[in-house]
């Protein structure tokens, strides 16, 4: 029977340690990779092996039309791998022995601690087996940023007010201490601590060139709503640098992550001077004319190599920290303003990184999708997306409901139908994206809600703001100064001239 799964979010906690309690966590990460890569090692030769196995390739080439022959095919795969033991349980068995015969892991690290780093390893293997990622690698010393525990019973456990590491015997138990924020004006922190915390995650990271360690509390439930999220239903036309968002009686165009800038002038500063420095250091890795030997390996690392390395990692981490606040800044300014069930197109992420690499590695689009799908179940809501070929929003015409097909670079839509209404192209695509169904776009609607939707499209177009200065507009003039009683009165004057025309043909 599988196990039932609760919904759980995540809590951070800095630690207090002394000098003695970082020595030593430090000597436990530092043996972390060991149990990883043992593991890792052992499936992947495993799984080869049941790749050279004849069955498997009669297993790969099992129809799978019906549901029966779907299931054979499952059948055959899974007696393949327990043939060959190819699971997490096998996982287990290996870093356990593996532990039992070193002689001194087992003062390190903890079975549960080592079956959690064993099921991560298995789960990179399974995803390289059934083709959904890359072969996995193998971890350097210190490059595991984080242990964690089974459960509430594990030898990594949170107690009361603090984290408990190392189980019953004395000489392995280490007492950690959090820094609370005494204010917690929101109630963040109160709110986490109040429910069951099914298992904690050790951290640590590297700050300003320090070591520093936190705990992350894995709690039941969902994490707390500071805010009430609309009800209503928004659509983003997402692009490399802007995003345009439309909603029932509200649009905008807001400047995508305009505060993360990469320096790469600095940047590209602190890599010559490395490059400078590895050169200098390794001269038998590089050939005459200056290119570097295949299968070379560095051997000398000097002390300026590697305070190098740490301002360009400091770098790194200080951009994905300014990514990380605007993505859920900007998350959080489509949920409250516009509302909690968000249309929006499937476009490919990787075809934007190879187009526009530098800025993709900036602004990270993929990643704020995924925060928004999961702020908006959080809120009650969800992320609908659908196919953007099947549609076209960017071509359709809804006043002539045909498609005509435009370049890249024209970035403003004319309306076809003699008005002369002309509507920036990301918001008109967003705006057409909020009637998108199951079964179609529902052009009928698009149409009624034109007449109020083009002055605020027109509006946002020649008010483009950053997500840090977006405010939502005043409830009683949501209108003001953008004609939309001229193009109600318009919308009112063609539907009473129609429906004459129609009158008098039924006469006739």
């Amino acid at each position: 029977m599988a196990r039932k799964s609760t919904p759980s979010f995540i809590h951070q906690l800095p630690l207090r340690t002394t000098q003695a309690q970082r020595a030593a966590l430090n000597k436990r990460f530092d043996v972390a990779h060991f149990a990883y890569n043992v593991t890792l090692q052992a499936l992947l030769e495993r799984l080869q092996a049941m790749r050279r196995d004849p069955q498997f390739e009669l297993a790969c080439k099992s129809p799978k039309a019906t549901n029966e022959q779907r299931l054979e095919r499952s059948r055959r795969f899974g007696d393949l791998r327990k043939q060959y033991s190819f699971s997490e349980y096998a996982a287990h068995d290996i870093v356990a022995s593996h532990i039992r015969a070193s002689g001194y892991l087992d003062g390190l690290i903890d079975s549960h601690t080592a079956q959690t780093l064993a099921s991560r390893a298995f789960k990179a293997c399974d995803a390289y087996a059934v083709g959904l990622r890359g072969r996995p690698r193998f971890k350097r010393c210190g490059e595991i940023a984080s242990i964690e525990g089974k459960g509430p019973t594990s030898p990594l456990q949170w107690k009361d007010d603090h984290l408990v590491w190392g189980g019953k015997r004395r000489d392995r138990r280490m007492v950690l201490r959090p820094i609370f924020d005494k204010v917690d004006q929101a109630g963040v922190q109160a709110h986490a601590l109040s429910g069951r915390v099914k298992f904690v995650r050790l951290v640590h990271k590297s700050i300003k060139g320090e070591v520093r360690f936190f705990v992350q509390l894995v709690c039941e439930g969902r994490a707390l709503q500071r805010f009430e999220a609309r009800d209503e239903t928004a659509a983003i036309d997402l692009g490399p640098s802007t995003a345009a968002i439309v909603a029932p009686g509200r649009a905008a165009l807001l400047s995508f992550l305009p505060e993360v800038r990469e320096d790469l002038k600095s940047k590209r500063r602190l890599q010559r001077s490395m490059d400078r420095s590895r050169r200098a250091t390794n001269p038998q890795c590089f050939n005459a004319n200056g290119t570097w030997k295949p299968g070379s390996r560095l051997k000398v690392v000097s002390s300026r190599y590697k305070a190098l390395r740490q301002q360009l990692a400091e770098q790194e981490r200080v951009m994905a920290v300014r990514r990380e606040r605007a993505h859920g800044q900007l998350a959080n300014i489509v949920l409250r303003d516009f509302g909690r069930v968000v249309n929006t197109e499937r476009l490919s992420k990787r075809a934007w990184q190879k187009m526009w690499g530098r800025r993709m590695k900036a602004t990270a689009p993929g990643m704020f999708m995924e925060k928004v799908s999961r702020k908006a179940e959080n809120a009650g809501g969800s992320l609908v997306e659908f196919n953007a070929a099947r549609f076209k929003l960017s071509q359709y015409d809804h006043t002539q409901q045909d498609f005509l097909k435009k370049p890249l670079s024209q970035r403003w839509h004319v309306l076809r139908d003699g008005s002369g209404q002309v509507v920036q192209r990301d918001l008109y695509s967003a705006y057409l994206a909020s009637f998108v169904q199951a079964d179609g776009l529902d052009a009928s609607r698009a149409q009624q809600a034109w007449a109020v939707a083009y002055p605020l499209l027109a509006h946002a177009a020649s008010h483009p703001v950053k997500a840090a200065s977006w405010r939502p507009p005043a409830a009683t003039r949501p209108l003001e100064g953008v004609g939309a009683a001229r193009m109600r009165k318009q919308s009112e004057r063609s539907m009473r001239s129609t429906a004459q025309v129609e009158e008098s043909c039924v006469t006739l």
